[in-house]
């Protein structure tokens, strides 16, 4: 009967004769070899040479270290183990640990931990997306298990045949490792950007790195290839004008091989409109402040620049009556149109023109002559006249005041016509007055009448003058600028068959006087004669005296304010001349800065000229008080 032998460290059961345990490899030892009971003798145990004890012990270390190895190669390469990695690595945010898992058979994909910086962001901005990604790499993996994979080529039939996600990971099947084991990959699907953008010389960089320039207007190139994930593309052109910019976020995942990214800018080419305009005027183009070097009469179109109404343009031009420029204009559109006349210089020349010129129409109309009308064309003044000549054949009289002007800023435009500059505004006027005949008391009202202007400049008067006026329908802005009469004088018509009383006529006279002394401070403060001139009788003493002392004071720098005049006598001497009497107080400041408080007692001659309007026509004394 066999006795049956079993090994001492893991209880296998031996076969006779054996060396080492075929299950844990350990040496048997102690062990005799198996006796049948045909023989009672017992037979003597052989002693094992040394050499060969050596040798089965060596085979038997090998044979173990080869088990282990391949226990070890075993879970090193299983696929399951590597998925589990990478979930971890995913979840933790681990770049290094990723780019290591990941391969590509594109040689040109680069994979490192900065590569997959977009991947590994995207999944941390979705940890839904995470298990979705690992069920798929696992049914992968159990349909490997279950089916013959012929070579590395048969993925696409892989997936066709079952029903699994080509996913932007693949688990694949990549030949063997270490001659025994199975060797699997993590494959991502790599892609590709095509970006459109419509200016020549734009920068494109993808994810903080430059990857091209646009070499045309309209450009279009495909960029990659990019591992799955999250990036910025962005595209920037930098220009005279400005630094125009597009950032685009996008998500490279579950979008197919290819995008298309469309990173227009939104620039415009936009061209300033100017009207008419004298194309030997220097102009210069500020861009939010900017002087760009543009003549925009020469070049009316440039670009790009944005047209949301964030950028905004001005005009700088060298005119007849001087350098202006625009306030600032909001670009809002591909057409711009530019007014000159939003220049604040300007306006206020053109605004205290129309000013003076309602109180010279009065003045007109009350005395039935046109010679005190210093802000007019020649040919409206013609129509002014035969206005005046249409009330006198009427005999229709007025008496009224002038109040005030609102002024409609934004209507006033300024541009060159017929080879002159013209320009023309919409007002609302304030009057009290009111229209009557002979006989009748006239009744006074407040009255608002909306008005537009026609000016012309006058390069030889260097001055804008009004060339017309017209009823409108009113401005309709908020954006307004009102001037006001500070003292509103009363005129009333002193002409025609109506006879006038002396008392009325002495009035009228004392008005004159009031009006011309405030007239003559005003033409030696301005340095401008014409300003007094209309109030002069051109045949009398009085014209070149007033000229030349106009011109005396200016050279001296001496200039004048009128504190108050007060008419003490109005004496008649014959139907046409009248002696006027007043004292006036004065400050007059000289050219060092010094000035001085003085009161003057004037005797002055007024005539009644032939058009029935008044003229100083002699200065009889002034003396100092």
């Amino acid at each position: 009967m066999k006795k049956m032998l079993f090994c001492n460290e893991c209880g296998t059961q031996l076969k006779e004769g054996a060396a080492f345990c075929p299950s844990c490899g350990t040496v048997v030892k102690g062990q005799a070899p198996a006796t049948t009971q045909i023989s009672q003798q017992p037979v003597p145990a052989q002693k094992m040479a040394k050499k060969t004890k050596m040798l089965l012990i060596g085979i038997g270390a090998v044979v173990i270290l080869l088990f282990g190895a391949y226990k070890t190669g075993e879970t090193l390469t299983d696929k399951n183990r590597m998925i589990e990695s990478f979930e971890k690595a995913l979840i933790d945010g681990d770049q290094k640990k990723v780019a290591k898992l990941l391969h590509s058979d594109d040689p040109q994909l680069t994979i490192s931990e900065s590569s997959v910086k977009g991947f590994v962001s995207y999944y941390k901005k979705h940890p839904d997306e995470v298990s979705d990604l690992i069920d798929n790499l696992e049914e992968q993996s159990k349909y490997l298990d279950n089916h013959t994979y012929r070579s590395s080529n048969d993925l696409i039939d892989f997936f066709a045949e079952g029903n699994l996600d080509n996913g932007v990971i693949n688990l694949k099947k990549d030949g063997k490792t270490a001659l025994f084991f199975d060797k699997y990959t993590l494959e991502v699907e790599e892609v590709f950007v095509t970006i459109t953008t419509n200016y020549k010389d734009t920068q494109l960089s993808f994810d903080g790195k430059e990857i091209g320039k646009a070499d045309e207007d309209d450009f279009q190139h495909t960029y990659g290839p990019y591992l799955p994930g999250n990036y910025k593309v962005q595209a920037t052109l930098k220009t005279d004008f400005v630094d125009l910019k597009k950032s685009e976020n996008i998500s490279l995942v579950n979008s197919g091989n290819e995008v298309e990214l469309d990173m227009y800018l939104d620039g415009e080419d936009v061209t300033v409109n100017l009207d008419s305009f004298d194309p030997s005027v220097k102009a210069a183009l500020f861009i939010d402040g900017k002087d760009v070097k543009i003549n925009p009469i020469e070049t009316p179109t440039f670009g790009p620049v944005l047209v949301d109404g964030s950028m905004n343009i001005q005009i700088e031009a060298t005119l007849p009556w001087g350098k202006v420029k625009t306030a600032e204009i909001p670009i809002t559109d591909r057409e711009v149109p530019v007014n000159l006349g939003q220049s604040i210089e300007l306006q206020d020349a053109i605004f205290n023109q129309i000013a003076t010129y309602s109180t010279e129409n009065l003045v007109a109309f009350t005395t039935g002559s046109t010679n005190k009308l210093t802000t007019v064309t020649d040919s409206y003044k013609d129509v002014i006249a035969e206005s005046i000549a249409y009330s006198q054949e009427m005999e229709q009289y007025y008496k009224g005041q002038y109040l005030g002007t609102i002024f409609a800023l934004d209507s006033l435009n300024v541009y060159f016509s017929e080879d002159k500059w013209v320009a023309d505004v919409e007002v609302l006027q304030s009057y009290n007055e009111g229209l009557y005949y002979e006989g009748v008391t006239p009744e006074l009202e407040k009255v608002e009448v909306n008005r537009r202007y026609s000016l012309e400049y006058n390069e030889k008067q260097k001055k804008w003058l009004i060339n017309g006026m017209e009823s409108s329908f009113g401005y309709g802005t908020d954006h307004v600028k009102e001037i006001k009469e500070k003292d509103p004088k009363m005129y009333q018509t002193n002409w025609g068959n109506s006879t006038i009383s002396t008392e009325a006529s002495t009035d009228k006279i004392a008005s004159f006087v009031e009006e011309y002394m405030y007239a003559s401070v005003a033409a030696i403060n301005a340095e401008d004669f014409s300003l007094v001139e209309g109030y002069i009788d051109p045949s009398g003493k009085k014209y070149n005296e007033q000229k030349e002392y106009t011109t005396y004071l200016n050279e001296k720098g001496i200039t004048e304010d009128l504190l108050s005049i007060e008419i003490e006598e109005v004496k008649k001497l014959d139907d046409t001349t009248y002696q006027v009497t007043s004292f006036d107080e004065y400050t007059i400041y000289q050219q060092d800065g010094s000035e001085e408080d003085a009161s003057y007692k004037t005797v002055q001659i007024v005539k009644i000229l032939p058009d029935g309007s008044f003229g100083i026509n002699e200065l009889i004394s002034t003396d100092k008080q």
